[in-house]
C-alpha cells in the first residue's frame, strides 16, 4: 500500500492531476485511504465495475465512432489490447479497462446509459 500509495502521488504531481480515477471491487472505501496516504489532497473518484467490460465500453466505443477521442502519443499497449481483447480472452486489458473507467467520468457517462448501447 506504501508504495503504491507513493507512486500514485508522484505521478498525480508529475501530470498535474485533477482526480485518480479507481476500481472499488476490490478493496472499497480503503483504497482511497491507501492513494491519499502520501498526499491527503488527491481527489479520488472510485467506480465499480459491475456489468461486462463490453458494456461498460460499449459507450466509449461510440464516443470515439464519433471522433470525440483521439490518442496523442505513442501507447501501443493500449492500443494493443484494444485491438485484440475479446470477451473471450483469458487476461484482462488492465490499460484498455483504466481508459474506459476515465473516459466514462470525464464524459459523465452513467450506469444506466449503458443499455443504450448494449447488443
Amino acid at each position: 500500500p506504501e508504495q503504491a500509495s507513493s507512486v500514485t502521488s508522484k505521478l498525480y504531481e508529475k501530470y498535474h492531476a485533477g482526480w485518480v480515477i479507481a476500481e472499488d471491487n476490490v478493496g472499497g472505501d480503503m483504497l482511497s485511504d491507501v492513494i491519499r496516504l502520501s498526499n491527503e489532497s488527491i481527489n479520488v473518484h472510485l467506480v465499480t465495475a459491475i456489468v461486462s467490460k463490453r458494456h461498460r465500453a460499449n459507450p466509449v466505443a461510440f464516443r470515439y465512432e464519433k471522433g470525440q477521442v483521439s490518442h496523442f502519443g505513442v501507447l501501443s499497449r493500449l492500443e494493443y489490447q484494444m485491438c485484440v481483447w475479446t470477451e473471450d480472452e483469458k487476461f484482462s486489458p488492465d490499460r484498455m479497462d483504466a481508459l474506459v473507467h476515465v473516459l466514462r467520468f470525464l464524459f459523465n457517462i452513467e450506469s444506466k446509459k449503458l443499455e443504450i448501447f448494449s447488443f
